[in-house]
């Protein structure tokens, strides 16, 4: 793992949705979403990447 600088920020939806972008100062991008299991009452959040 080599150490990155950069910027990012998160948006919360009403859907209970929340999408963090992580910007990279070498250009790159990373997105990632999240929504709360809703079946499930353990408070676990499901991530999943999004695809570039």
């Amino acid at each position: 793992m080599d150490e990155v600088n950069g910027d990012g920020h998160a948006e919360l939806f009403d859907d209970g949705t929340i999408e963090i972008t992580f910007a990279y100062h070498n250009g790159e991008e990373a997105i990632l979403k999240a929504k709360r299991d809703t079946s499930s009452t353990d408070g676990v959040i499901g991530v999943s990447p999004e695809p570039n």
